[in-house]
């Protein structure tokens, strides 16, 4: 192999290690958009259980969490005739309620997030077999370079 064709391999060598760091960088924003998809669903989950248990309770008195992992408390009343809840239906909108129409929105933002997880999944499989792909060639083309 001539010089200029050595230099041209390990340009092309470079470029592909290029497109590889590119197709990890990728697959590393997938995995962490996977990742707040699950933490998503994680809380939709909890507040589905939070109504459901809300919906059955038949005291009056009950403490609030503030805080995600269970760090502050303020106490409260639920009106038994009353017990309407404020959700989020989108954007920066939230709106009073009943728990059946809460629950009702939280299992459609539930499915959505689900789409949304299958496509973040599919798009990682598809990269992933890219970068194989990828290694695969670079892995010839330093094997070739060996040779030559």
């Amino acid at each position: 192999m001539s010089s200029s064709q050595q230099d041209r391999m390990q340009e092309a060598i470079q470029r592909l290690a290029q497109d590889i760091g590119r197709v990890e960088e990728y697959i590393r924003n997938l995995q962490q958009a996977a990742n707040t998809l699950l933490s998503e669903l994680e809380d939709i989950r909890l507040s589905r259980e939070a109504l459901e248990r809300l919906k059955n309770y038949d005291d009056d008195e009950i403490l609030f969490n503030l805080a995600r992992r269970g760090h502050i408390y303020i106490p409260g009343k639920i009106s038994s005739e009353n017990k309407k809840v404020i959700a989020h239906i989108g954007g920066e909108y939230l709106m009073e309620m009943d728990i059946d129409q809460a629950l009702k929105i939280l299992i459609d933002k539930e499915g959505d997030i689900k789409n949304a997880l299958n496509k973040v999944n599919q798009d990682m499989q598809e990269a992933v077999k890219l970068h194989q792909s990828l290694q695969q060639k670079l892995a010839q083309m330093i094997q070739s370079t060996q040779k030559g």
